[in-house]
């Protein structure tokens, strides 16, 4: 028998010795999954909306592996801790992760690890550099839409060979459509800074993969940017479309969460699997890269979990209250010019309204404010 070479015996044992290895490994997965389900189980809402315990359940079986893990392990380990996590992943990978403009709720520290690595290698705020990025992807994906095909209409020059009747059937407006939005590039100030950075630590943490393809310094690249019809900007931005990797490279499924009939029509017609598939190709002389595998893959998870959880309709009505807050205090503060009021009623319901005013204004506020309600040493009713 030549040196290094195995008996079938030899083979058969290590084949045994293997199995018993994969099983144990699967055997102590499933168990740190039972274990962090069983912390979230006894985990007490503290308010009446309180979602936390669905969300961390959704994303302990929708991330990939590691991720889940990772949440796994934090729950075991800090059990206290429940209400954190979960409004740390709700707000910085659910809600901040989404492609909405205007004001959103306060990011906390990451749970994971410090963000002291991410900050120290964030680079200025990424200008915008819309037209430049739309002008390459346009090239790289053939003055099309990605999804639908449809052409761009500002690149009737690109088909001269097409007649007009068939141009103003199949053209129409495109998006330069980040995967990642581009709010997550750019900041304003120290406090902006500081959230971004946090948002990425929880992101790397949860899928390690992502950090040799994407940053707050690479939100810009081809990489990271789609060209899509107008209407399908907004839903892969709100995470109601998603891409799924298929075994063939380059080749997704689409995966819809609601579309509205007008944007679901422009859709692929399905496959004979009854499958929305899409492929990626570029021009043999084009450099930039095609989206990438593995930012669809951590778009395609998040959507996962946000519809999953059930959170979806809940997100969006969030970030539309948060929207009219944010154009309240346009009202009342212009150029630095207070607009007198006699009272300002913010009808906010029964929460505790420590929790109301911090998902309004932010910890910074609500940490100042004493309790409310119920009787003082004096036996006098706490108020404002």
């Amino acid at each position: 028998m030549a040196m290094g070479a195995m008996s079938d015996s030899q083979m058969s044992d290590a084949l045994e010795a293997m199995s018993e290895s994969i099983s144990s490994l699967l055997e102590s997965w499933e168990l740190l999954r039972e274990r962090a389900k069983t912390k979230i189980s006894e985990y007490r809402q503290q308010t009446f909306d309180d979602k936390f315990s669905c969300v961390l359940e959704c994303f302990i079986d929708h991330l990939p592996e590691h991720g889940s893990k990772v949440v796994c392990e934090y729950i075991i380990e800090n059990e206290d801790q429940i209400q954190r996590l979960g409004d740390h992943l709700l707000n910085a990978l659910l809600i901040r992760t989404q492609g909405a403009s205007g004001k959103t709720p306060s990011v906390t520290p990451s749970p994971f690890e410090t963000p002291d690595e991410v900050a120290q290698n964030m680079e200025v705020s990424v200008p915008r550099q819309q037209s430049i990025i739309k002008k390459r992807c346009l090239k790289r994906d053939w003055y099309r839409c990605m999804i639908s095909g449809q052409l761009d209409s500002t690149s009737r020059a690109k088909f001269p060979d097409m007649s007009d009747d068939d141009w103003y059937d199949l053209a129409g407006p495109t998006n330069a459509t980040h995967i990642f939005p581009y709010r997550l590039g750019k900041y304003d100030d120290s406090d902006d800074e500081k959230e971004i950075a946090y948002i990425w630590t929880s992101l790397y943490a949860l899928f390690p993969s992502l950090k040799q393809v994407i940053g707050q310094d690479s939100i810009n690249e081809e990489r990271n940017v789609m060209t899509t019809a107008e209407d399908f900007n907004r839903q892969i931005g709100t995470f109601r479309l998603a891409l799924e990797a298929t075994d063939e490279i380059n080749v997704y499924k689409l995966v819809e969460y609601g579309l509205f009939k007008k944007v679901r029509n422009q859709l692929p017609e399905p496959n004979e699997q009854g499958e929305r598939v899409v492929r990626f190709t570029k021009p043999s002389d084009v450099k930039w890269e095609l989206p990438s595998p593995e930012i669809l893959a951590v778009h395609a998870a998040l959507a996962r979990v946000l519809h999953a959880s059930g959170m979806a309709e809940i997100v969006e009505k969030c970030l539309t209250c948060w929207g009219n807050i944010c154009y309240f205090l346009c009202m009342v503060e212009i150029d630095g010019t207070e607009l007198e009021a006699d009272v300002v009623v913010l009808a906010t319901g029964y929460d505790n309204t420590r929790t109301t005013v911090r998902k309004a204004l932010g910890d910074g506020v609500a940490d100042k404010l004493k309790d409310i309600w119920d009787l003082d040493e004096e036996g006098e009713l706490n108020a404002m």
